[in-house]
């Protein structure tokens, strides 16, 4: 009996595959796919003209509106000027962020013929969590099996 339940046991260990599942789905905004998050991402060249300005600035306002607001973005204008920042508004001058810095920072408007790239944030695999999470198990699993392995000492 200790050796059929110990055999369950390691088959339930193994054939679980509950990492394979992948990222988890967001449920708390409309969904914003991954050509329409990677085109509008690409840097803005300076305009030479004013049509080709009013061009830039309709594209972005077009991508930023479908953003869902209070979403993380990075944001990189003109001037040069990176910054991570949480989504407050988008309306017809630009977009609303407020900076996530360790001192808190008040709201700017950043408008729209001065945004250089624009992207949601916090999208990517965190290597250094999948790694602990990885070590994790595998410690788990190393444990269960040797108190099996103990388990089945007479």
């Amino acid at each position: 009996m200790k050796r059929t339940c110990a055999l369950v046991v390691m088959a339930a260990m193994i054939c679980s595959n509950c990492a394979a599942r992948g990222p988890a789905h967001r449920v708390d905004g409309p969904p914003v796919n991954d050509a329409a998050r990677h085109a509008a991402s690409f840097a803005a060249e300076p305009a030479g003209n004013g049509a080709a300005a009013r061009q830039d600035s309709n594209v972005w306002r077009q991508y930023s509106a479908r953003l869902p607001i209070g979403s993380t973005v990075r944001v990189r204008t003109t001037d040069g000027e990176h910054l991570t920042a949480v989504l407050l508004t988008v309306d017809e001058a630009g977009i609303t962020v407020k900076p996530r810095t360790r001192i808190p920072e008040p709201a700017r408007q950043v408008p729209f013929d001065r945004l250089a790239q624009l992207e949601l944030a916090g999208e990517g695999a965190n290597i250094a969590k999948a790694a602990a999470v990885g070590g994790a198990v595998g410690a788990g699993v190393f444990l269960g099996l040797l108190m099996l392995l103990f388990a089945n000492f007479d």
